[in-house]
């Protein structure tokens, strides 16, 4: 990523992958009083703040994110 060999993820990508997530904990809420679905949702809304933190610093660092 530093050196531009990989370019970095297009935002509409992003985007989608956000959206498809949300979708998922939009379809698993009305199950979440069963403990096994209460669990795949927390997991899915923890990936939705994950996503949204990393895509969060990618357009503020750009490449920079990727550094370790």
């Amino acid at each position: 990523m530093q050196n531009g060999a990989l370019r970095l993820p297009h935002k509409q990508f992003l985007q989608r992958k956000h959206a498809e997530i949300q979708r998922r904990i939009e379809r698993h809420t009305r199950s979440q009083h069963i403990p096994e679905v209460a669990a795949k949702l927390k997991g899915l809304k923890e990936l939705l703040t994950d996503m949204q933190t990393a895509t969060d610093d990618v357009a503020k660092n750009g490449a920079k994110h990727y550094e370790l």
